[in-house]
């Protein structure tokens, strides 16, 4: 209940809560915060967590990810005395250049160009069903407006100012992070992560490599325009509504609708 009640201060996590209720439709789970709310918390039970235990956890629907120096066979022999007691039933369950980093345009043009905001970012979100294109900032209220038409402006036209130049910058930084998930523990598990939960190769880093490496700028164009389209995207701006909310209407983005902190409309 303490983290609901942070969460319904920030900015963020409320850009976050009504621009998913927004994109999936109140009927869709992920609509959902996974914190819940005040009513479905309080409403909680011990036998709700049971049951919900019972239904959803499942070594049927586990994936053990392992780092470190033990070979396959001591790890499967580790694993067997949990395997002998947990039982359960089957349970169904290019970005670079614009937003990823310092060097990124978005970055570049709202903090070091305009000193609206300490940051701004863009990225692809993996998801086994589809994933989403979010690009976010938190900037200075007096420049909301100002901020908005940035990025629509720079989205609109990533695509078609998208140089060689950018391609051979996007493929480098791609190889160079791609060496960061051999460092630790930790970025190994997070590997192991991605290919259990998106039925990946093994040797996906390396064919992923592979394709950067043959990647054409037509075919990086391609990608671009066929998901990030913006006119097609949806805007959630939380701020001071007294002061900005007028000012929107001048983004020539149509006309906005005002919103609660819930996601709901608010009548004029």
């Amino acid at each position: 209940l303490a983290m609901i009640a942070q969460r319904q201060a920030n900015p963020n996590a409320i850009a976050t809560n009504v621009f998913n209720r927004l994109i999936y439709g109140d009927a869709h789970i992920l609509s959902k915060s996974i914190t819940g709310d005040e009513d479905s918390v309080n409403a909680l039970t011990i036998s709700d967590l049971k049951e919900y235990y019972q239904r959803a956890f499942s070594p049927r629907a586990a994936s053990w990810n392992i780092a470190g120096d033990i070979t396959q066979e001591e790890a499967i022999k580790s694993l067997n005395a949990i395997a002998a007691k947990w039982q359960g039933e089957p349970v169904i369950i290019p970005d670079y250049k614009l937003g990823d980093g310092s060097g990124s345009k978005l970055f570049q043009i709202l903090r070091l160009e305009k000193g609206y905001t300490y940051g701004a970012y863009s990225f692809f979100m993996p998801r086994v069903v589809n994933g989403l294109f979010i690009a976010s900032s938190s900037v200075q209220s007096m420049f909301t407006l100002e901020s908005v038409v940035l990025f629509d402006e720079i989205l609109e036209s990533y695509s078609r100012n998208f140089s060689s130049l950018d391609l051979t910058t996007t493929r480098d930084a791609l190889i160079r992070s791609n060496a960061g998930k051999f460092e630790t523990l930790a970025s190994l598990r997070a590997m192991l992560g991605e290919i259990s939960s998106f039925n990946l190769p093994v040797d996906y880093v390396k064919q992923e490599e592979e394709l950067a490496t043959t990647l054409t700028l037509d075919q990086a164009k391609a990608v671009f325009d066929k998901y990030i389209c913006a006119k097609e995207i949806l805007y959630v701006v939380v701020g001071d509504a007294r002061t900005q909310f007028g000012r929107l209407k001048d983004a020539g983005m149509g006309e906005p609708i005002l919103l609660d902190k819930e996601g709901n409309e608010v009548k004029k």
